[in-house]
């Protein structure tokens, strides 16, 4: 009886530590499973994808990269032009861009759902018209080639300032040009007067171009925003918070170490390095403060400003549609972060 109760003593010992190991197994293979969906949840995301053009209201963002502000989340992708940044927006290669208040405008009127969720640059003179000097005013443009890339904020820059000198886009011959184009089209004399932003402008200067119109002569504000899609924002929502510190933090670095963020810069907009501090100029920063003021939807300046521009451009066939009067403001990230 003893060897009985002492052999089912052993058996019960080694089925239960049968059944401890069958337990540890099925918790291993279910943290082992959840890690792993957990990890192709987070490949799923990736990174965000930025589209910009070169600008140095938008140059931050690569400050902010070469500082290893943006880590893994955010990707930015460089194009050559707006108007392929807002290609690529509308065929789904990036889900957020840097665009003017007017390209926004034409996104949406293309049925592009988006959002702003930052405020990149206020800066007023943002684009000049420069011609070869024989031409030495808008007005005097009429029946010459000008030179634009006219699907984004040079088309309508040329609309206003036309529109300013009693003319219209018909009464020029419109040659389309996009930004890498325009040094060579104007020392081939191909054009007679050239629609650019920086840093394009200041190289066309050093060539002897002459400056007759620049966008501080109208009254509307023009700023460079951060437009995401609508659908992506609950999916990138950790990724943009990444994207909006990372910008903050580089514009603090930009005016702490001028001369530093210069130096940096400078190699991708290549520019002479002398150059920098007045083409930084050329560009306005706000800060969080001033973002939270932009993007309050109840009153924003902004909104009044894109009912004003989306006017003008129906009024230069600009729009499509002729659907996209406003813009939607995301505040929620910016309130989200720590002052």
């Amino acid at each position: 009886m003893t060897r009985d109760r002492e052999g089912e003593g052993v058996t019960s010992r080694h089925r239960a530590r049968g059944g401890a190991r069958l337990r540890v197994a099925a918790f291993a293979l279910f943290s082992g499973l959840l890690f792993g969906l957990s990890g192709c949840h987070e490949e799923e995301v990736g990174a965000l994808r930025v589209g910009t053009n070169v600008w140095p209201g938008y140059e931050p963002l690569y400050l902010a990269r070469g500082l290893n502000y943006l880590g893994h989340r955010v990707r930015l992708v460089e194009y050559a032009s707006a108007t392929q940044v807002m290609r690529a927006f509308r065929n789904g290669a990036i889900d957020a861009a840097a665009l003017t208040l007017d390209e926004s405008l034409q996104l949406i009127d293309h049925g592009q759902n988006v959002e702003v969720v930052l405020v990149m640059d206020q800066a007023p003179a943002a684009g000049s018209i420069v011609t070869h000097g024989k031409r030495a005013s808008v007005a005097a443009l009429k029946g010459g080639r000008v030179g634009v890339e006219g699907t984004a904020h040079e088309g309508y820059l040329l609309a206003r300032a036309l529109d300013q000198a009693g003319l219209s886009v018909d009464d020029v011959h419109i040659v389309p040009l996009t930004a890498e184009e325009h040094e060579r089209a104007f020392i081939e004399g191909r054009v007679d007067a050239v629609v650019t932003v920086e840093p394009e402008r200041g190289r066309l200067l050093e060539l002897g171009a002459v400056p007759v119109w620049n966008s501080a002569e109208i009254p509307d504000p023009m700023p460079g925003l951060m437009v995401v899609r609508s659908e992506a924002l609950p999916r990138y929502r950790h990724h943009l918070k990444t994207l909006l510190d990372g910008w903050f933090r580089a514009v603090r670095y930009l005016h702490e170490y001028p001369d530093d963020a210069a130096e940096r810069m400078q190699r991708r907009l290549r520019v002479p390095l002398e150059t920098m501090p007045g083409l930084l100029q050329t560009a306005v920063y706000p800060d969080r403060n001033e973002n939270l003021r932009l993007l309050d939807d109840t009153d924003s300046p902004l909104h009044r400003a894109a009912g004003t521009v989306a006017g003008h451009m129906t009024a230069y066939r600009l729009m499509v549609r002729e659907g996209a009067t406003g813009v939607r403001l995301n505040a929620a990230l910016l309130k989200d972060m720590r002052p």
